[in-house]
């Protein structure tokens, strides 16, 4: 077991037509029926026909609130994604329009549009997130700060899930803007742990996530501060004894993975101190 490495299917429908995707996102189309009709049958101008990674701006997707209970979005008339509320596994395409239960827990699952071109995610309101997920990234995608400064003004997320990143430390100060993050997933980050251990939410984590990180025992020592931690997952990250003494005083702990590391049986028996841990994962330690 590790983060999971998705690799997405390239299907031909999630391919970008650029003349449609800007129709959509660039500032001031789409303002009428009559403006999308001549989009569709005027020459292209040249800022239909840029990059759309050279946009400067991008249209909000959410329209104004009517008190039925949901909340509206405008997306491209591609699909960038898939959006919901609760189980982040049963949402609907992000193309057109949609309508999403109004709830706490607003996901947004990005498909290879967004990946590719993280500045679409500038079209989502402060608020309108608490998840976001960054999980169906193809082969050979990055996941940087090219793409972190692009969600810092996701003022209401709460969890971040990227399985396949390349975020530097330069990507803290992003994070460090996101006031309620305490959930993420940032296995592969090029980061090292006293690095990570400079996240100002870090001691509010629920759940983290890494993997193939080194020198992570000053990430232990600053969860244990606050203790508030539910789930771990720390493999292949080169924890030792040492650091099981900092695992056992985690006692919220529900999950812990930390498979791939140097655990001996040595510091085991500071297991019993996790009252509430329901699923343990020691595989590949020289137990």
């Amino acid at each position: 077991g590790g983060a999971v490495i998705a690799v997405a299917i390239c299907l031909s429908g999630l391919a970008l037509n650029s003349s449609q995707l800007m129709k959509n996102t660039i500032k001031g189309t789409s303002k009428n029926s009559r403006q999308t009709d001549q989009a569709k049958t005027t020459k292209p101008t040249d800022a239909t026909n840029q990059s759309i990674a050279t946009i400067e701006k991008v249209v909000r997707y959410r329209l104004p609130n009517n008190g039925d209970g949901y909340l509206h979005f405008r997306f491209p008339a591609t699909a960038i994604g898939t959006i919901g509320e609760g189980d982040d596994t049963n949402g609907i395409k992000a193309q057109g329009d949609v309508a999403v239960k109004a709830g706490p827990n607003v996901f947004f699952r990005a498909m290879q549009p967004v990946l590719d071109n993280p500045q679409l995610l500038e079209g989502f309101s402060r608020d309108d997130l608490s998840s976001l997920i960054l999980d169906q990234a193809t082969l050979g995608t990055n996941l940087t700060q090219n793409t972190t400064k692009h969600i810092r003004h996701l003022k209401s997320l709460k969890k971040i899930s990227a399985p396949i990143s390349d975020f530097p430390k330069e990507s803290l100060a992003d994070f460090n803007e996101l006031p309620l993050l305490d959930d993420l997933v940032i296995d592969g980050t090029s980061m090292n742990g006293s690095e990570l251990a400079k996240l100002k939410r870090l001691p509010d984590m629920h759940y983290l996530a890494i993997s193939g990180m080194s020198n992570c025992a000053p990430v232990l020592e600053v969860l244990v501060k606050k203790n508030n931690l539910r789930r771990l997952t720390v493999e292949g990250c080169r924890l030792n004894d040492d650091d099981m003494l900092n695992i056992g005083k985690l006692n919220k702990l529900e999950g812990l993975e930390a498979s791939g590391n140097s655990f001996t049986d040595k510091n085991l028996s500071v297991l019993p101190n996790l009252p509430y841990l329901r699923k343990l994962s020691l595989s590949g330690n020289p137990i």
